[in-house]
């Protein structure tokens, strides 16, 4: 992650700290979460890219590595994930790339009249869903920490997508405990094969004097 990056991040939560700062409600505990993308360096001729917007105007772009911890510095940042090609990044260089706003905002942007489109059309929406911040629970929750992992996969038509792969969940005394987010595979029902049921027919058969 570029040292750009992390300076806007850090930037962005010291401009907000104190007057945003958490504050740790009676009966309530903060949840440790860690989220990572396993194999972020899988496509050779592809970057996956972090894009962190906030209140205070900032975005930050960097490159996600296998297995890294996802950031987005204050709690009221959001977290999107683009893919663009290798060579155009390296050429303008991942903080030169810039996503305007109105596309986080699209709400807000649409009752100014502005076009809420990506302005580079290298850049490619990969998931906007990924929640890096774990937040406050109510004590009556146990929980202590969250530990997600995604795998990004080719969606079938030059895209990419994250599907969840690993959801943990530590609590105490019983320590990790899996969340089984993988999919099941599917059981498809057997059907009786013609032999077995030729069986069944001549058993029948046989009782009232037949023949097979």
């Amino acid at each position: 992650m570029s040292k750009s990056f992390l300076a806007l991040l850090l930037f962005g939560l010291l401009a907000v700290s104190f007057a945003h700062a958490d504050v740790i409600m009676p009966g309530t505990h903060q949840v440790d979460r860690a989220v990572t993308i396993s194999n972020a360096e899988i496509f050779s001729g592809k970057y996956l890219l972090a894009v962190v917007d906030g209140p205070t105007g900032g975005l930050a772009t960097a490159i996600i590595k296998n297995g890294e911890v996802l950031e987005k510095g204050y709690k009221f940042n959001s977290y999107h994930v683009f893919w663009a090609p290798k060579d155009y990044v390296d050429k303008v260089g991942v903080t030169n790339i810039v996503v305007d706003s109105c596309y986080f905002s699209q709400d807000y942007c649409k009752g100014l009249n502005v076009s809420a489109n990506l302005p580079d059309s290298n850049l490619h929406l990969v998931s906007n869903e990924i929640e890096p911040y774990g937040g406050f629970v109510d004590d009556t929750d146990t929980i202590q920490a969250e530990r997600i992992t995604y795998a990004v996969v080719d969606n079938g038509n030059g895209n990419l997508t994250l599907v969840k792969t690993s959801y943990l969940k530590k609590y105490p005394i019983v320590g990790w405990v899996d969340q089984n987010v993988m999919p099941t595979p599917s059981i498809q029902p057997v059907t009786p094969s013609r032999d077995w049921l030729s069986g069944i027919l001549c058993f029948f058969k046989s009782l009232f004097g037949g023949s097979c």
